[in-house]
C-alpha cells in the first residue's frame, strides 16, 4: 500500500508544471502568429551562440562572432525588405516595450551538430502591474544547417527569417501600389 502511495505522489508531481506548480495536461503553446505580429513596425535583431557552439565552431576554424554578425546582417536585410524598421539597439531601460529577433546558435548535445533558431521575443509591460515587465517568446522556429560551417548556418538563419516573413505578411499584407 505504501509503495502505491509513493508511486501516486510521484505521478502527480510529474504532471505539475515546474514553473507554476499547477497540473499541465499539455505543453505551453506559442500564441498564433496573427496575434503577435499584427502591427509589428520595428524590431531589434541580435545573435548569440552558446559556449558549446562557440567551441565546436572554433575547433573547425570558424569564428562564431563573424557568423553571428553575418546572420544579423542577412536577417536584418530581409526584414528591412518587407518594411520593418530595424532598431540599432534594444531599449535603454526596462520601462519600454520592444520586439527582438534573436538568432540562437547552439550545439545539439546528442549529435554534436550546430543548430540555429530564430525567436521573436517581446518585452511587455503588464497592464495590471505597470512596474512589471517580462520578456516572452511569441514565435520560434529551429533548423539544423547540417554543417558547422559559416555559410550553411547563415543560410539556415535566412530560411528561418523567410518563415517568419511568411507569417508576418499573412498578418500584415502589403498594400498594392
Amino acid at each position: 500500500m505504501r509503495n502505491h502511495l509513493i508511486i501516486a505522489i510521484v505521478l502527480l508531481l510529474a504532471t505539475l508544471s515546474p514553473t507554476t506548480g499547477r497540473a499541465s495536461a499539455q505543453p505551453v503553446n506559442l500564441p498564433n502568429p496573427a496575434v503577435v505580429m499584427r502591427g509589428l513596425k520595428s524590431i531589434y535583431v541580435r545573435a548569440t551562440s552558446s559556449d558549446d557552439a562557440k567551441r565546436a565552431l572554433k575547433s573547425i576554424g570558424q569564428n562564431s562572432s563573424k557568423i553571428e554578425a553575418d546572420c544579423v546582417s542577412a536577417v536584418s536585410d530581409r526584414l528591412r525588405d518587407i518594411g520593418l524598421r530595424i532598431e540599432s539597439q534594444g531599449p535603454s531601460d526596462s520601462s519600454q516595450s520592444y520586439s527582438e529577433a534573436l538568432i540562437v546558435i547552439y550545439t545539439d548535445l546528442m549529435s554534436g551538430t550546430v543548430k540555429v533558431g530564430l525567436d521573436l521575443n517581446e518585452q511587455v509591460i503588464l497592464q495590471r502591474s505597470p512596474d512589471t515587465t517580462v520578456v516572452l517568446t511569441t514565435w520560434q522556429k529551429w533548423l539544423n544547417p547540417r554543417s558547422n560551417e559559416a555559410e550553411p548556418i547563415k543560410r539556415a538563419s535566412v530560411m528561418l527569417v523567410d518563415q517568419f516573413i511568411d507569417d508576418y505578411l499573412e498578418t500584415n499584407p502589403r498594400k498594392a501600389n
